[in-house]
């Protein structure tokens, strides 16, 4: 027997094994196909009415952002409806609330139908020039009356999740309804997931058979509310019925000539849909760029992890991780190495963990690890997870190493908390704790911690009572010319005088720069002050040299932060030469560069002098410093606290002269604080310092005192 002739007859057999199966695989072939032909279809149109309804004139705020309160133009909103019914196979649409389950339901045929429990107005036409009136009636909310036959306040309500809703009662039947399943909506709102179904129709005026299409919208990473649209699938239904019907008859009359190459593509058709369902499965499970389980999943895995632990009388640790300096990585370097180094961090935890823990990326650079059935009550988290303080990558083939702390907070269950929420926020209580050692620590959390974070929201309130009643005010310390003796100037740093704690540094208060909105009200008073004390020196003729004041990136964001600067010193006879701004290098070095550096540079043309504070603790080079248009850079007090006995400073700190010198830029040392530190910079020829040696900060009122007879840097000079 031929080879040929052997794959002919294994074919025959293999027909004849399927003809057998026909009745049973045509109906879920059948489904199969459906349910694809409704995912296009329904799935396709759902999204696209996603898009479009923030399009509709009138449904997007004044930022960009859309806003259910909005309401979209009805005449917008009538031309969305008839792109949509235009398809045919479509007949009715919902918009469903995630919380109360309540809808708005627009049909082809039937007109709009708001569902809380009962049906409201039954419009004989959709686009009419008429007006119908619609609305729902509930406690604590008022009729809405439609526009043009749009019940656009119904649609407000359907889609604004953060009112508060009742439960909703039975769903009415009406002409092509289908009634909501609230168990599915419930689950489909938890999973985040779409979802398509083919039914038969029970009511005499629905298809017989029709989709149900389920897509959930996302705002702010969570679900806002679903579209749900109903396909008629009715005539493709009986077409592909009359295809599997010609079909077996056509496999009878040509089976031993026909029905290899069909198998065999039917097989490999088969086996390309499973590939593919496995690939969704795992998109919709696992992150894309790490592959670690992704936040979808975390949520209902680890719920249903600490419930083994909780039946089983055992306990689980979780962490929480992330990467200090993170963003600075990812602006200075760009996304491409960002995201190897979270691939990086993301290999690392894998080699690192038990093999039954879970981790999972949140997001970001925030991961997640669960370690469970540990048999303690009270375990130690080192013994079950240690990392290393710093996660080091080389990049630029090598010429150059990223290094990012890895900070992490540790919380155990059920000891620190009876459920997921209030256990994942006692782990993020114990990261922000770790978060200041910048090197990298892991923390476990402590009941202190909660209390420690009512003390931070407790400061914030009474740092924003002090600012509101004048109690945040600027203290001066002097930048002197050591080799001269001569003032050349002052730094203007933020005291807080409280009635009980006395005169309070930022180290006492420094909580309050993680607030923006404080940190930019704190810019405004800060300046209001200094400019107002310059003014009260020049008219008394003290010879106070320049002023500094330090700026960060949410005073340069302000849209008019340059002209506001201009505008104080012009309104108090300040020349822009007596005014210094000082800014960071990561500050600098961010998403905003380009923007920060020509408003930086509209102030140095105007005449204002700029400042590099904290010079060598950040991620600039030489070449960027070049685009900067500074005219002082001042090296961090790391560098000339060991001065005296490191070497490496020594050698840094003269590396630094230089470049200065050949860029004609002044250099001006932070942070000396004993006579041999200063004889020591002397002799390095450097020639501005401040530090405590020289002063500490006073009041201003105590500024012009400075200058008599015997006070440090009596005489005056300039930073220019």
């Amino acid at each position: 027997m031929t080879g040929s002739l052997r794959v002919w007859i294994t074919a025959g057999c293999l027909g004849i094994v399927c003809l057998g199966l026909a009745g049973v695989s045509g109906y879920f072939g059948l489904n199969v196909a459906l349910r694809r032909e409704a995912d296009a279809i329904g799935l396709g149109w759902a999204r696209h009415i996603e898009y479009q309804l923030p399009k509709v004139a009138g449904a997007v705020s004044e930022d960009g952002s859309f806003e259910p309160g909005s309401l979209p133009d009805p005449d917008g909103f009538r031309e969305l409806l008839t792109d949509v019914f235009a398809v045919g196979s479509i007949y009715q649409f919902d918009y469903i609330n995630r919380d109360c389950l309540c809808h708005l339901t627009l049909t082809s045929s039937a007109g709009i139908d708001v569902s809380h429990g009962h049906t409201v107005g039954d419009p004989a036409d959709l686009f009419g020039e008429h007006s119908h009136d619609h609305g729902f009636t509930r406690a604590g909310h008022e009729m809405v009356t439609a526009v043009g036959g749009l019940p656009m306040g119904a649609l407000k309500h359907v889609l604004h999740s953060e009112v508060v809703h009742e439960n909703p009662g039975s769903n009415p039947s009406d002409a092509y309804r289908h009634p909501v399943d609230r168990k599915l909506v419930r689950d489909i709102v938890v999973n985040g997931g779409g979802l398509t179904r083919i039914l038969r129709g029970s009511e005499p005026d629905q298809p017989s058979t029709f989709a149900e299409v389920y897509h959930p919208v996302f705002r702010d990473g969570d679900v806002a509310y679903l579209l749900r649209v109903l396909v008629n699938v009715e005539a493709q239904a009986t077409r592909y019925a009359k295809f599997l019907a010609g079909a077996g008859g056509a496999s009878l009359a040509f089976l031993l000539v026909a029905v290899g190459y069909p198998t065999r593509r039917y097989v490999q058709t088969a086996r390309q849909h499973s590939e593919l369902d496995q690939q969704a499965r795992f998109l919709a499970n696992h992150d894309v760029l790490t592959q670690l389980f992704n936040r979808n999943n975390f949520t209902e895995t680890v719920h249903d992890i600490l419930w083994r632990c909780l039946e089983r009388k055992k306990s689980a640790l979780l962490f929480v991780f992330d990467l200090n300096d993170f963003k600075e990585v990812n602006d200075y370097y760009g996304h491409q190495i960002g995201d190897e180094l979270l691939c990086a961090f993301a290999e690392l935890l894998r080699d690192r963990v038990p093999e039954n823990a879970y981790v999972a990326r949140l997001g970001g650079d925030e991961f997640v690890v669960v370690i469970p059935d540990i048999d303690e009550a009270n375990p130690d988290h080192r013994e079950y997870l240690t990392m290393p303080q710093a996660l080091r990558m080389q990049v630029c083939d090598g010429r150059q190493t990223v290094k990012a702390g890895i900070a992490g907070g540790a919380a155990v269950y059920p000891r620190d908390a009876g459920d997921l929420s209030e256990l994942i926020q006692n782990a993020d209580l114990a990261l922000y704790a770790a978060k200041p050692n910048r090197a990298g620590e892991v923390r476990a959390y402590d009941a202190r911690m909660k209390s420690d974070l009512h003390d931070r929201l407790d400061l914030r309130t009474e740092f924003r009572k002090a600012l509101d009643d004048g109690r945040i005010e600027p203290w001066y310390q002097p930048i002197v010319d050591f080799q001269t003796g001569v003032t050349v100037g002052f730094e203007a740093l933020a005291r807080w005088r409280d009635p009980e704690r006395g005169l309070l540094t930022p180290a006492a208060f420094k909580s309050v720069f993680e607030d923006p909105e404080l940190c930019g009200r704190l810019g405004q008073v800060m300046f209001e002050r200094v400019t107002s004390d310059m003014a009260v020196w020049q008219d008394a003729g003290v010879p106070f040299g320049t002023v500094s004041m330090n700026v960060v990136d949410g005073d340069l964001k302000r849209p008019g932060f340059v002209s506001d600067i201009l505008a104080g010193l012009q309104d108090r006879g300040i020349a822009p030469e007596r005014f210094v701004i000082e800014v960071t290098e990561n500050c600098l070095f961010g998403a905003n560069k380009t923007k920060f550096v020509g408003r930086l540079t509209e102030l140095r043309d105007a005449g204002c002098m700029i400042a590099l504070d904290d010079f060598g603790t950040g991620y600039s080079s030489i070449t960027q410093l070049k685009e900067l248009p500074i005219n002082v850079i001042k090296i961090d007090r790391s560098f000339i606290r060991n001065i005296l006995d490191s070497s490496d400073d020594q050698v840094i700190v003269a590396a630094l002269r230089e470049i200065a010198k050949s860029m004609k830029l002044r250099i001006v040392l932070e942070g000396i604080e004993t006579k041999a530190q200063e004889e020591f910079l002397q002799k390095m020829d450097f020639e501005l310092g401040q530090g405590f040696l020289f002063s500490r900060p006073v009041a201003a009122c105590d500024v012009p005192g400075m200058f008599v007879d015997g006070a440090v840097g009596r005489r005056s000079g300039s930073l220019h």
